[in-house]
């Protein structure tokens, strides 16, 4: 920790600074989060998504009910596909940064906090840097929900929702063309879940239409 803090490295270097949980008991362990990139397929969501995009261009409305189906079908294709890895995000000031990143690296390893976790480099940086804390599954609620609790317990404040890595391979960022909510949760959402601690809470998946 003293020799890796994200003060000590410039983004134009590194793009980020990253640790492992290492505890195999803990309930945020696992081995296979970092296959999720692998095998992504893009291809497979397309139909899904450009039947939003027909609508947009033929300049019709995008009802609540096709972009629930939508997301709800490529959540269905994720979890197919095997890629799951999801993040709760935090936005910190570089100057805060090292102090910060102490706290959730040092969590993460011990097995408090999710699968693992990275945040930006801050040397010579001005504005806020990201900091990403994984949960391996974002169909498992009760695992979602625990990470956000242990983040709020440690002191921090999470503003932004919780966003899958497979939005992120498919550019679906704020004002996307397909219209949909940049995160798959909101924090208040994720709060009032009704988890049993140790439960896995599995997203039920809506039929697409047409």
């Amino acid at each position: 920790m003293k020799s890796n803090r994200p003060s000590h490295f410039s983004h134009i270097d590194y793009a980020w600074i990253q640790i492992e949980n290492t505890n195999p008991i803990s309930p945020g362990y696992s081995s296979t989060h970092h296959d999720s990139l692998l095998s992504f397929d893009r291809k497979a969501y397309r139909p899904a998504l450009e039947k939003i995009e027909n609508l947009v261009k033929g300049g019709k409305r995008v009802s609540s009910i096709i972009k629930q189906s939508c997301v709800h079908t490529i959540q269905k294709i994720a979890q197919q596909q095997k890629c799951t890895v999801g993040k709760w995000m935090l936005f910190l000031k570089p100057q805060d940064a090292d102090e910060q990143w102490e706290k959730i690296a040092r969590a993460t390893a011990q097995g408090e906090l999710g699968c693992s976790a990275k945040i930006n480099p801050t040397k010579d940086r001005v504005q806020d840097v990201v900091c990403c804390i994984y949960t391996s599954n974002f169909a498992d609620k009760a695992d979602v929900q625990r990470v956000l609790f242990a983040l709020e317990n440690m002191g921090f404040g999470i503003k932004c929702g919780y966003k899958p890595d497979f939005y992120t391979y498919l550019d679906i960022y704020a004002n996307n063309q397909w219209r949909l909510s940049p995160t798959l949760y909101s924090v208040k959402e994720a709060r009032n879940w009704k988890c049993k601690e140790g439960s896995q809470q599995v997203l039920p998946f809506l039929p697409s239409t047409g």
